[in-house]
């Protein structure tokens, strides 16, 4: 029998059903308009002549361009050029800026002139093939969240301990000019005439960083990440909550950390720039002088203005400031336009790069720290008034472009002693090596040691705060009385360099001054791993570790978790020292290679040296999937293609 409610019902679930299909599709329409970027240029109603945006009066409005979708491209006179979803211009009218929308701006009828993103994986594809006879070999890093492919094209012996060069283009995916400046260099680089670089230089180049964004010709990738904010100086969570999540910067981290550079040129539009560190503070580097003074050899060359990134516009977790401040790289941004045709652009910053080189040649000093048994070690090394450190590759060596004169040098590698060389100089110097000395254990059979690296800090605008910079590297070594002031809400992230152990005789030692502040401290043994919360702590403290629920830890973090206007809110750290017991030979996988040195110590086929096999991982650790094969070329379509993984293309 049928029931005598039924077409009632039927009438109800049809309405909600039709509203569910309203609200879901609103929402996603919401969504749609989201990624819909006006671009034009803004200035404050009542503006003042000069550089307006730089003064106090509209810093905290222009923190609106940090977020997630929204940048300021460059200045000109009194405007910013700015991008930013449609459905904010009510909130940037709301700050009391006037907005110009100019579609000449808009890149797309410029971007149908370039490669798109299948012809671009066919360029690199054949740039790879016409020179396989050449010292160019084409590499794997990796995949976007999106299964993007993102490659590496190495020109040179990455081994032999020459100094390295890193040149990436689509940092920001609707950029694609600066794709085409970096296979055009590649191509200079590779011709008889220039050969000579290559016995002075080893070339790393990344035709495009953000495959998923230069597909969709759009600043962002597809998790609407700017990849260009998401390093670790000078950080800002507007659009993430952290540093390093969004996989391609993951993936470039590893590589200037396992081979580091002492020149970077990261390629842009649409300005005419050399832009200079720091993009964060206005406070100079210690090599700002040497910086401009190579910076303007490439602005003369390609018909580019000399800038510091700052005294543009503030930009937290740029590449170039994540390279300088944590490894010591010469990291430029070249802001290029984007013509049609391109040919001219293209062969002036080409120009530029070799006459660059020329001037960087004679300023390159290289060396290699070893132990007593001439084994090499990862070292820390840094120049005394110079708080940029720089790091030795796996194999111990080591480059940087140095000051002129007598310098002293401090060499750091954990588990040995610190030395320290009086009336270094390096450019008069032929063979460079440091033999390090073990540090001797305590009584009680522990070793005191210190952070190897600074890995991230942000989240705070010291320099609104003090008269003069504070570095977050002043966290490094034993303590001296130099402090890292913290404010609240920000954050500082080190590396110990290889796993401690956790247990009855382990501690960390917190050195700091602040009696009333606050902090949180997190550790993990690495960045695939969630934080685990040591507590919170005051003053000068020494946390105990004793049985936890994980046996070992690298990384630390602390947080200042006081609130603005409370007294003492700031949190001034001076170092961190753990002591405690050491054991590099737990080796879980049983391939004969301990956890500190294994890239994956669960896994019995990786390891360093082992046989690469043609499955998609890394078995050897040097960074690079499947080399030796042509795994790769189901991504980019060229001959011999082996099925070894999934097109996900």
């Amino acid at each position: 029998m049928i029931e005598k409610y039924w077409f009632p019902r039927c009438l109800l679930f049809a309405i909600l059903f039709l509203l569910l299909v309203l609200v879901f599709c609103g929402i996603n329409e919401a969504g749609a308009q989201s990624r819909i970027q006006m671009q034009g240029y803004i200035r404050p109603v009542a503006v003042d002549s000069g550089k307006w945006w730089q003064q106090s009066r509209y810093k905290n409005k222009l923190r609106f361009f940090n977020r997630k979708y929204s940048a300021v491209i460059k200045p000109e006179e009194d405007y910013l050029l700015v991008s930013f979803p449609l459905e904010k211009l009510d909130e940037i009218e709301a700050l009391g800026f006037e907005f110009y929308p100019n579609s000449d701006l808009i890149f797309k009828s410029d971007y149908q002139s370039y490669p798109d993103w299948p012809l671009m994986k066919q360029e690199i594809a054949q740039l790879y093939h016409q020179h396989q006879n050449s010292d160019l070999n084409l590499y794997l890093l990796g995949f976007t969240d999106d299964n993007y492919p993102v490659y590496l094209f190495i020109l040179g012996d990455l081994f032999s301990g020459k100094p390295v060069i890193r040149i990436t283009g689509a940092h920001h995916g609707d950029e694609v000019i600066s794709s085409q400046v970096v296979l055009a260099q590649i191509k200079a680089l590779l011709q008889p005439e220039h050969a000579d670089y290559l016995n002075k230089f080893t070339f790393l180049f990344l035709p495009v960083v953000n495959p998923e964004g230069y597909d969709n010709n759009t600043r962002y990738n597809n998790s609407g990440i700017d990849l260009n904010r998401q390093y670790g100086a000078g950080f800002s969570s507007g659009q993430s909550n952290y540093p390093y999540t969004s996989r391609e910067v993951r993936i470039l981290w590893r590589l200037a950390n396992k081979y580091p550079a002492i020149l970077s040129l990261d390629y842009h539009s649409v300005a005419e720039y050399v832009n200079c560190v720091y993009d964060y503070t206005p406070f100079p580097s210690a090599d700002e002088e040497l910086i401009l003074e190579l910076g303007s050899i490439y602005a003369q060359c390609a018909d580019l203005e000399l800038i510091i990134g700052f005294d543009w516009y503030q930009a937290r977790g740029s590449a170039q400031d994540a390279l300088y401040a944590f490894l010591g790289t010469f990291a430029y941004t070249l802001e290029n336009l984007q013509p049609q045709p391109y040919e001219d652009l293209i062969q002036e910053n080409v120009a530029a790069l070799f006459r660059l080189l020329d001037g960087v040649e004679p300023l390159v000093k290289c060396g290699q720290v070893v132990d007593q048994a001439q084994t090499p070690l990862t070292a820390r090394l840094q120049l005394t008034n110079y708080p940029r450190s720089f790091y030795t590759n796996d194999s111990g060596w080591f480059c940087r472009i140095f000051p002129e004169g007598d310098l002293e040098l401090q060499v750091y590698s954990p588990g040995y002693q610190l030395e320290v060389v009086d009336n270094f100089s390096p450019l008069e110097s032929e063979n460079i090596v440091f033999a390090l000395t073990p540090q001797l254990p305590a009584a009680d059979g522990t070793v005191e040691l210190t952070p190897l690296k600074l890995v991230a800090f942000g989240d705070n605008n010291p320099y609104e705060v003090f008269e003069e910079e504070n570095w977050a590297a002043d966290g490094l070594g034993q303590p001296d009385g130099i402090y890292f002031n913290l404010l609240p809400g920000g954050f500082v992230e080190y590396d110990f360099g290889f796993p401690l152990l956790t247990g009855e005789n382990s501690q960390i030692e917190i050195v700091n001054f602040s009696s009333a502040s606050q902090y949180q401290v997190f550790v993990r043994s690495s960045r695939k791993e969630q934080w685990h919360d040591l507590g919170v702590y005051q003053a000068n403290e020494i946390i105990q570790l004793p049985d936890l629920s994980f046996e070992n830890f690298r990384f630390i973090k602390i947080m200042n978790i006081l609130s603005e206007g409370e007294p003492d809110s700031l949190f001034a750290l001076d170092a961190i020292i753990y002591r405690g017991n050491i054991n590099t030979a737990t080796d879980n996988d049983g391939d004969g290679f301990e956890f500190s040195v294994d890239c994956d110590d669960n896994d019995e086929q990786v390891y360093p040296g082992a046989e690469e096999q043609c499955n998609g991982v890394d078995n050897n650790c040097n960074l690079f999937l499947d080399d030796g094969f042509y795994c790769y070329s189901q991504f980019v379509k060229f001959v011999n293609e082996m099925s070894c993984f999934p097109d996900f293309s």
